[in-house]
């Protein structure tokens, strides 16, 4: 995004609480697991006096990111470490296709998609241990 008056204003909507709370609770599917005090907290340091200039300057940044995608790609196609993929279904930021995308470059992927959004760590924290234990356990034979 670039740092145009027009996008100032749109990418200004990005740190307001209703965003931020959004990106927690959308697509949750145990909506109970889900503390206020996630996004609660979030949003006191997004609110810091400065701090939408920052993002706004990080957001534009991300194009950078975008240009390193083809590098990071190739590092996993070369090397393919073994990667564990948990992913949440409901995720509006980080689309299913990005999920797949990353578990086709990988010989040693395991794909789980679970029912959650964006944070899916705040609503599936066991299952997403339990995943990881069983994976290291499998593929490291831990």
């Amino acid at each position: 995004m670039d740092p145009s008056p027009e996008n100032q204003v749109v990418f200004a909507t990005l740190v307001e609480a209703e965003f931020t709370k959004k990106q927690y609770v959308y697509g949750v599917c145990n909506p109970f697991r889900i503390s206020p005090d996630g996004y609660t907290m979030d949003q006191y340091f997004l609110d810091r006096p400065g701090n939408a200039a920052i993002q706004l300057v990080l957001g534009y940044d991300y194009r950078h990111n975008v240009e390193q995608y083809p590098i990071w790609q190739q590092y996993l196609r070369t090397h393919q470490p073994p990667t564990l993929i948990a992913w949440g279904k409901n995720d509006f930021n980080f689309t299913l296709a990005g999920a797949y995308a990353l578990a086709r470059e990988l010989t040693c992927a395991e794909l789980e998609l679970l029912c959650g959004g964006h944070f899916v760590l705040e609503e599936e924290s066991w299952t997403v241990s339990e995943l990881i234990k069983s994976f290291f356990c499998r593929v490291y034979g831990f």
